[in-house]
């Protein structure tokens, strides 16, 4: 490590590495003494990528991981990279703060804003596979254990990954795959994780069957103590049929000038009305979408407004035309 003063000009000369063998990586924020967003060179990305564990400090290692991940958001380092990182180290970390932010946002939406749809699948198998198989066996700490699960349920996205986290839901306890046998592990899920397993299963037109309408009544009446919940759960679950009239009946209501349903029933709507998996009827939505959405900024409450253009998923489907026009009407 060196103190050195960066000085407010293009270039700032480090005399102490002079004559010494290069580093294998920079990184000018150790420790965290400055104050700014700090840009890592593409060398020291490849030596995070293989060595950011071995970097003893949690503070930094946290910058670190800040950093590079601001690098994606800002467009000067691939999405993929931060993913690699994630799954080369974080099963050593830890950082209790760092593992909950980098896996219940951070990877979540890399993978659903940053990765390019040709890449989305593989790239969403990798981390799936690494949380289920790799990550989870080894936790002890029960509390990133409930993180880890409930990032593994974010990313699944594709059916063999619903698959698996239906029979979470029937087993009642979440299982690891050890050469393909199931594992329990010493963990329970939430009510919120067994709505949100419901909720992707919902999205898929093979899995949303009579078999998973069965399993759906069944949890629905299990945790009907919680009564508003259940609601919003039912709602969800609606909202992700795949009906075209469905769909424009809640967008109706979504992108009106004032609705009379609860913030909360909003954002029960909107997680599910915009699936992947349903382009076909989703996609004429779209258009829609960004052509109604200043009515919803000019007269809904700021938490209203967050609770329809958060959760609803027309980026996905946007052409580089809509999101500038979207980029707009945000700022």
């Amino acid at each position: 490590m060196h103190d050195v003063v960066i000085k407010a000009e293009e270039i700032t000369v480090v005399t102490q590495l002079e004559g010494k063998p290069v580093p294998f990586a920079y990184y000018v924020n150790y420790l965290g003494w400055g104050y700014g967003n700090f840009l890592i060179d593409d060398r020291s990305l490849e030596a995070f990528r293989i060595g950011l564990s071995k970097i003893k400090d949690g503070l930094t290692r946290e910058l670190i991981y800040n950093s590079i991940s601001k690098m994606v958001t800002d467009g000067r380092a691939p999405a993929h990279l931060f993913l690699d990182i994630i799954r080369n180290h974080m099963a050593n970390e830890s950082n209790m703060n760092l593992i909950s932010t980098m896996l219940s946002s951070k990877v979540p939406s890399f993978l659903r804003y940053y990765v390019p749809k040709e890449n989305y699948t593989e790239e969403a198998d990798k981390m799936f596979e690494f949380l289920l198989n790799e990550f989870l066996p080894k936790i002890e700490n029960e509390e990133i254990k409930q993180h880890v699960i409930s990032a593994i349920i974010s990313v699944g996205s594709s059916d063999k990954h619903k698959e698996i986290l239906q029979k979470w839901l029937i087993n009642k306890k979440p299982f690891y795959l050890d050469n393909g046998e199931q594992k329990d592990i010493s963990a329970n899920l939430t009510i919120g994780n067994r709505h949100t397993i419901l909720k992707k299963i919902s999205t898929s037109l093979k899995l949303n069957n009579a078999e998973f309408q069965e399993l759906f009544e069944k949890q629905m009446e299990e945790d009907s103590k919680d009564g508003d919940l259940v609601s919003r759960c039912k709602l969800s679950i609606e909202a992700a049929k795949f009906d075209k009239e469905v769909k424009a009946k809640f967008m109706d209501e979504l992108l009106a000038a004032k609705c009379d349903r609860s913030i909360w029933d909003q954002r029960a709507i909107a997680a599910t009305l915009m699936p992947l998996s349903q382009e076909e009827i989703v996609k004429p939505l779209v258009d829609r979408f960004f052509e109604e959405i200043p009515i919803v900024f000019k007269n809904r409450l700021r938490d209203e407004r967050d609770a329809i253009y958060y959760a609803l998923h027309p980026l996905q489907f946007a052409s580089e035309e809509l999101l500038k026009k979207y980029e707009d009407c945000v700022r």
